[in-house]
C-alpha cells in the first residue's frame, strides 16, 4: 500500500494479492480514501442526508479536519457548492457573488432614475439576495420582475413611496416574482434595503 500527497491509498508498485487480501480490498480501500477528497453530486437534501448515513456507515467521520463537500442539484443558482464539517449543518462552500444585475422588467415596469437613484435590480452575494433602486408604471399584484429560479421562498417587505406618506407592501415569492400590493398606478416603489437569505 502507499498513500498519495493528498491522502489517497493506492496498491504499491507490485501489490500482493493474496486469499487473505484479494485484488477488491485494494480497490475499496482506494474508494474509502476517496471520501471527503471529491465533491459529490447530490440531488437534494434527503439525497445530501443519504450520503452522509452512507458515509458515516463506510466508517469516514465527518469534521473541520474531515469537510464533506457536495453539489446539490436544487440550491440556489451560486450556491450549489456546499461543506459541512458535522454532517447537520450546512453552508455555500464558495463565496459566490453576480454584483448588481438590472432588472429584466415585466408587466409594464421598468425603472426610475432621479436624484442619483442606482439603477435597480438584484445582487446574491454569498446566499444573501438584495435590492436597490426604484421602480414605477406597472400595476397592483403585478410581477415587477423575476428573480433567479430558487432564490426566494416567500418573503413580505414594506417599502416607502416617492411623494407620498404611504407604504407599500413588496413580495418576493418562491417562482422569483416580486410583486406589490397596495400600489397605485403612477407610485415611484423604493426597493433600498431589502435583503433577505435565499434558500
Amino acid at each position: 500500500m502507499a498513500t498519495t500527497a493528498s491522502g489517497l491509498t493506492i496498491p504499491g508498485t507490485s501489490p500482493t494479492t493474496t486469499e487473505a487480501t484479494p485484488i477488491q480490498d485494494h480497490w475499496n480501500n482506494l474508494g474509502t480514501s476517496l471520501n471527503g477528497r471529491i465533491i459529490v453530486p447530490v440531488a437534494d437534501v434527503t439525497a445530501r442526508a443519504a450520503l452522509v448515513v452512507a458515509l458515516t456507515a463506510e466508517g469516514y467521520t465527518i469534521s473541520a479536519s474531515n469537510p464533506l463537500y457536495t453539489h446539490r442539484a436544487d440550491a440556489t443558482v451560486g450556491s450549489e457548492l456546499e461543506v459541512t464539517v458535522n454532517g447537520t449543518s450546512w453552508k455555500a462552500a464558495n463565496t459566490s457573488d453576480t454584483g448588481w444585475v438590472p432588472f429584466t422588467y415585466a408587466n409594464g415596469w421598468s425603472g426610475f432614475v432621479d436624484d442619483g437613484e442606482p439603477e435597480a435590480g438584484y445582487r446574491l452575494q454569498d446566499g444573501v439576495m438584495r435590492l436597490r433602486g426604484a421602480v414605477t408604471g406597472g400595476a397592483n399584484q403585478t410581477a415587477i420582475a423575476i428573480l433567479p429560479a430558487g432564490s426566494t421562498g416567500y418573503q413580505q417587505f414594506l417599502v416607502t413611496v416617492r411623494g407620498s406618506a404611504s407604504v407599500c407592501a413588496v413580495a418576493a415569492y418562491a417562482t422569483g416574482n416580486i410583486t406589490p400590493n397596495g400600489y397605485t398606478t403612477g407610485w415611484v416603489l423604493f426597493l433600498d434595503n431589502i435583503a433577505f437569505m435565499v434558500a
